[in-house]
């Protein structure tokens, strides 16, 4: 009898043991949110955008560099001057002397930064629509959604424009992918980011109280389609323009050989 007295208590103990400190051992961090519980407040979710309009890089150059913060692009070009003289970087890119061996400082870093936030939007895409958070305030969650989408749009503006034709990712990469993406061409990136600002545009507001001051907007997304269409439509990017201006900077010339005559073409 004594023995299974013993038994009980000492089976009692384990099992309070194990069980009762179940809950000490499964502590929630107390210096960080969790994924979940981000997902499942509105609040939270929306902080999770706030950083993704670094990428738009305000009026610098290169967020990243210091002197990137302090100049405009119009300073590589003859439209403006930026009176400081250390930026030879600058002044080298508008007298056409830069190359992949010397172009460091100022464009460094841009291709790792733009895939850098179009991941972060991805993961953000991927997410939102099954989240707790979209649930309790779908108005709020699909303007979210919609700012992201514009974000990324904007991203693929800046890559096609520093790299012509990139791969079209949507979806957020994982350490297991096989990272050999397929380039798409210059063409269907456009279409990309028009439909991807089409989409935005039918949701953003027109316009911001002065507590969202520069947050995306129906009319920053349709002026983000207008520019690249712009930029689409410009001989840059039409290659029968390149066909017939080498067609036209050849002559046709008559030649008489071995007393026939013979026609050909030859570069003036």
């Amino acid at each position: 009898m004594k023995n299974i007295k013993i038994a009980s208590i000492t089976f009692l103990i384990a099992f309070l043991t194990i069980f009762g400190c179940e809950d000490v051992i499964d502590v929630k961090p107390q210096d960080r949110v969790t994924e979940v519980a981000v997902y499942a407040d509105i609040e939270q979710v929306e902080a999770l955008v706030y950083p993704m309009y670094n990428s738009t890089e305000g009026w610098a150059i290169r967020r990243n560099d210091f002197w990137g913060q302090r100049i405009n692009i119009e300073g590589a070009s003859f439209e403006a001057k930026f009176n400081f003289r250390d930026l030879n970087s600058i002044y080298q890119l508008r007298a056409g002397g830069w190359s992949k061996s010397n172009v460091g400082g100022t464009f460094a870093g841009k291709w790792q930064n733009y895939w850098s936030y179009v991941q972060s939007t991805n993961e953000f895409l991927s997410k939102i629509d099954e989240s707790p958070a979209m649930s309790l305030d779908p108005e709020k969650g699909e303007v979210l959604k919609a700012e992201v989408r514009f974000l990324r749009a904007n991203l693929y503006t800046k890559l096609i424009k520093f790299f012509g034709g990139v791969p079209i990712i949507t979806e957020p990469a994982k350490i297991t992918d096989n990272f050999e993406y397929t380039r798409n061409s210059y063409e269907d990136c456009v279409k990309f980011i028009v439909e991807e600002l089409d989409a935005a545009a039918a949701v953003l507001p027109t316009t911001r109280s002065a507590a969202e001051f520069g947050r995306a907007t129906k009319t920053a997304a349709l002026a983000v389609k207008s520019r690249t269409l712009l930029y689409a439509a410009s001989d840059l990017h039409d290659l029968t323009f390149y066909h017939k201006q080498l067609i036209q900077s050849f002559i046709l010339i008559q030649l008489r050989v071995n007393g026939k005559m013979r026609k050909m073409l030859q570069k003036p």
